[in-house]
């Protein structure tokens, strides 16, 4: 097996997977692209559509069918796995490399439920340039003139995440709750908290960065911790009650370099076991998903792991316990199986009425964020002025300034450098700010 690796600032990725003979696609836009949505439907398409590249996913997917006969997809999730180079100048503008990651989980109906033991992933190649102009209506300030992107497909890839180092499996950490909650915040959140408090956590951490340290010298960031749900080994649910046994990878990227030019390539990796038992409660109206009404979520930190990558012949599995072999659903066709909820908690009955003082950091706090900023739901900084900090997932490379104004509960949203604006509703629920039912909270350096 090979690894991909980057060292000062010039990038070799080892490619060892059987690559389709579909070709690069490249597009231009006179904004900024969403790479993550770009991504994730470039992939789909491909498999919809590329004779090729659809057997090779049937290939991949083959294993799941033969166990159950019965198998849905989940979306494209892409995984921003290395940035190979990051350059930016207001003259020549941003040039950037990455690679990608996308994964789809494989679901297989069980009789109560279903079990994802399986991931279809596919590895993709990025190039983006912007060309930058002044922006006319703010001095001294860049905004993007033209916009072009290539991804290029680089086959399907087995990754399979093996233990690294000493054993630092700890106790588990039980939640309750008593309305819907975070399942990706609160395992990204745990192993961030262990990290810095763990002595052993860290050392542990210490050492699998600290070649990305030394190469950096003094210009080493990490971003923030990322959640992806790479195993369901048990999914059950009712029309009151749901139980749900997942695995999730928890990653964070060490980047080398700072605002000017950078590349990653290392990522540190764990895997949390997350365990959750809900009470649900129908939509008054009939429409829509249950939210809860108690809550009981259990996470085990399972220690650091190394991601092998390896040519895809295989379908992609997670070197984790799975549930143990239950009867299978009989294969008549049926529906698809409704998947896990999605990270986003739905809205909560309304509170108070919105406030700009409201929506201002209070002493200790700086901004608002979901625990997991994506570029769907960043991070946001309201500013007493009506100023705008947006932070999305890949620091720098997705950190903008904008304007922002309160009507009532309509909040108008204006990205400058991007050149996009939305309008959200904004409602209160306790201490936290939900947007258009998207679950905020003030963000606090721990």
């Amino acid at each position: 097996m090979l690894r991909a690796f980057v060292s000062a600032g010039l990038a070799a990725f080892a490619l060892v997977a059987h690559v389709s003979a579909a070709a690069p696609l490249t597009k231009t836009s006179a904004k900024s692209f969403d790479l993550y949505d770009e991504v994730a439907d470039y992939v789909r398409k491909l498999v919809e559509t590329d004779k090729s590249v659809a057997a090779q996913w049937n290939a991949q997917a083959a294993g799941a069918r033969q166990r159950t006969g019965r198998v849905s997809t989940g979306p494209w999730v892409p995984i921003q796995w290395l940035v190979v180079n990051f350059e930016q100048n207001v003259r020549t503008g941003k040039d950037a490399e990455y690679v990608y990651l996308a994964k789809q989980a494989l679901r297989e109906a069980q009789v109560d439920g279903y079990v994802v033991e399986d991931n279809v992933v596919a590895r993709i190649k990025v190039k983006l340039h912007e060309d930058l102009k002044e922006n006319p209506a703010k001095p001294d300030d860049f905004v993007t003139a033209k916009a072009e992107l290539t991804m290029e497909f680089d086959g399907f890839v087995r990754v399979k995440f093996n233990p690294v180092g000493a054993n630092l499996s700890r106790p588990p950490v039980s939640k309750t709750f008593t309305k819907d909650y975070n399942i990706f915040e609160e395992a990204s959140s745990l192993v961030g908290r262990l990290v810095e408090s763990d002595p052993k956590i860290k050392s542990q951490w210490e050492a699998i960065s600290a070649e990305a340290r030394e190469n950096a010298g003094g210009k080493f960031q990490t971003g923030p911790w990322i959640s992806t749900q790479w195993q369901i080994p048990s999914y059950e649910a009712t029309a009151s009650d749901r139980n749900v046994d997942q695995v999730f990878i928890v990653r964070q990227a060490l980047r080398e370099g700072m605002r000017g030019g950078y590349t990653v390539g290392t990522n540190a990796v764990t895997r949390v076991r997350a365990k959750s038992k809900d009470k649900l409660q129908p939509p008054a109206d009939g429409k829509g998903e249950p939210t809860v009404v108690k809550g009981e979520l259990t996470l085990t930190f399972e220690g650091f792991v190394q991601a092998d990558i390896a040519d895809g012949a295989a379908p992609v599995t997670a070197s984790s316990p799975a549930a143990p072999s239950r009867p299978t659903a009989p294969s008549a066709p049926s529906a698809p199986i409704a998947p896990p909820k999605a990270p986003a908690s739905p809205a909560a009955p309304a509170g108070p009425a919105v406030t700009a003082k409201f929506l201002h950091s209070t002493p200790g706090t700086y901004g608002w964020w979901t625990g997991t900023p994506s570029l769907k739901d960043p991070s946001y900084d309201f500013f007493p002025n009506g100023n705008l900090h947006i932070q999305g997932p890949d620091g720098e490379a997705t950190m903008w300034e904008g304007k922002w104004s309160l009507k009532g509960d309509q909040l108008t949203l204006t990205n400058k450098m991007l050149k996009t604006s939305k309008t959200v509703t904004a409602v209160i629920s306790g201490q936290d700010l939900l947007l258009n039912g998207v679950r905020y909270r003030r963000y606090k350096p721990e």
